[in-house]
């Protein structure tokens, strides 16, 4: 079997691994990667190494450098405004005397989730009009059996707060084994 023919037939994880724990990318391995690279990048995504990836891995093609660049740039901002709503909903939180953490969201920094999520301690209700009021937060209405069971509450946040990433704000009343 040529290399070619084993590229073509490679998972994307496998591809995603050697750009992250190996030096160079050898000529074929690059047409791989600009042949395959929305299939990378939701693997990147899901595996929460979108932006480690886009600043890891280098093209000598000047259209795939081109991409990857503009996708970091993308990536660069999207963090950015994420950061900034973490700083707002924070400090909306706290002039609203509201008790929180913020939990699991930088985890794996410098990549993001497509959530933020806080853990509420005692005024649930304070901040959830706080959210819905001062950041326009629509709540998400579809949630699962174990998100209503432990009493979540998530908000898609617009523009310009909402990072333009699908990113949405949870709060949690109590830590639970069901979601």
């Amino acid at each position: 079997m040529s290399p070619s023919t084993r590229l073509s037939t490679r998972p994307a994880s496998a591809t995603l691994i050697d750009i992250m724990f190996h030096e160079e990318l050898g000529i074929l391995l690059e047409e791989h990667i600009e042949e395959n690279l929305d299939e990378i990048l939701k693997t990147a995504w899901r595996n929460r190494v979108t932006y480690r990836f886009l600043s890891k891995v280098t093209a000598s093609s000047s259209s795939l450098s081109e991409r990857l660049t503009s996708l970091l740039k993308a990536e660069n901002l999207r963090q950015k405004r994420i950061l900034a709503l973490i700083d707002r909903v924070n400090n909306l939180l706290i002039e609203g005397k509201v008790e929180h953490v913020l939990m699991k969201t930088m985890d794996n920094y410098p990549d993001f989730g497509h959530d933020i999520d806080y853990l509420v301690d005692g005024d649930f209700e304070t901040a959830r009009r706080l959210i819905e009021g001062n950041l326009d937060g629509k709540r998400v209405k579809r949630l699962s059996v174990a998100d209503r069971i432990v009493g979540k509450k998530a908000y898609t946040i617009p523009e310009p707060l909402g990072c333009g990433a699908g990113v949405e704000v949870e709060i949690y009343p109590r830590v639970s084994q069901v979601g």
